[in-house]
């Protein structure tokens, strides 16, 4: 009767390095996969969040374009609306005369609002929307449609000359992280000073016939 002699082979030292320097490998690129996925996860994330700040601020500012007075139209006089590219001073009737004043700073939409009868009063000013998240950018500018022909395009002034108020305000805002990918993140619009009724009619404001 035959007898066979079966002896197990070891893992030699340099198979054993292999399988680790292979092994190695395979877990730093799925570890820079997962990587790569939750930043662009985590990218999208914060680029929806600005959409969506963005549009609350253009709500807020075409609203409050909207709600503008004519301070030709009341039957005192007041201070006349000033109007720049980067700040705009205007009359809105939000439950009596309000001194409202728009602009940025320190990298948010800023809103002040003081009663027109307390003209040494100091406009209680909020940021409109949320704070930006930190390493992003705001840009704000207005633009004031010239008196242009029917059949062609407004042209917009960074300074409203007056008087009164322009037949359109643009309102451009541009939102910037470098965090968010897809570069920046541009909203445009335009309104009509005057077009929404006072938002309190209990105390409409006295008008010129």
């Amino acid at each position: 009767m035959k007898r066979y002699n079966c002896q197990r082979r070891g893992v030699t030292l340099v198979e054993l390095l292999v399988m680790t320097a292979i092994g190695t490998v395979a877990f730093g690129l799925a570890l820079g996969v997962m990587t790569t996925s939750h930043r662009s996860a985590e990218a999208i994330t914060r680029r929806q969040a600005l959409l969506q700040q963005g549009a609350v601020v253009m709500d807020q500012l075409i609203a409050d374009i909207e709600a503008a007075i004519d301070p030709a139209a009341l039957a005192e006089p007041v201070v006349p609306a000033v109007l720049t590219a980067t700040e705009m001073n205007l009359l809105i009737h939000d439950g009596g005369l309000q001194r409202l004043r728009l602009t940025h700073e320190a990298g948010a939409v800023r809103r002040g609002l003081a009663p027109l009868a307390g003209a040494d009063a100091a406009p209680q000013t909020r940021s409109v929307g949320s704070d930006l998240p930190e390493g992003c950018e705001l840009s704000l500018a207005f633009g004031y449609a010239a008196a242009t022909p029917p059949d062609r395009r407004p042209d917009y002034l960074e300074t409203w000359p007056g008087p009164g108020l322009p037949s359109l305000i643009q309102v451009r805002l541009e939102l910037t992280d470098p965090n968010a990918g897809g570069g920046p993140i541009a909203f445009q619009s335009a309104a009509i000073p005057g077009l929404a009724p006072a938002r309190s009619q209990d105390s409409a404001p006295e008008v010129n016939p």
